[in-house]
């Protein structure tokens, strides 16, 4: 593991909710933020990846992800956030664009 994870680690409080749930909070310098928030994003970019790769369409994808979010009442589960989120990890998808496709 390396250091900054291993902090990362070290940083979180876990107090249990009741018997099916815990509540995690992190607790981190601010310079520290933008590392936690690559972690956050990597989640969602993993998520669109793997429901992309089942052939579903980018908005349906983000409504999915943004519901799964809301269900674990995550304060990012907006479907503008989700969408931010993509487009700073690469995946902008605009509007009007459609990826060229190689039809040699």
């Amino acid at each position: 593991m390396t250091p900054l994870f291993s902090f990362l680690q070290d940083s979180l409080e876990v107090s249990r909710i009741d018997d099916e749930q815990v509540r995690v909070t992190v607790n981190l310098p601010v310079d520290l933020l933008p590392y936690y928030l690559d972690l956050f994003n990597a989640r969602i970019v993993a998520r669109f990846d793997a429901l992309s790769a089942q052939g579903v369409n980018r908005s349906a994808a983000i409504k999915a992800i943004s519901a799964e979010l809301g269900k674990e009442q995550h304060p990012w589960a907006a479907v503008d956030l989700v969408r931010f989120a993509l487009s700073a990890a690469g995946r902008p998808g605009k509007i009007g664009r459609p990826r060229s496709q190689n039809n040699d």
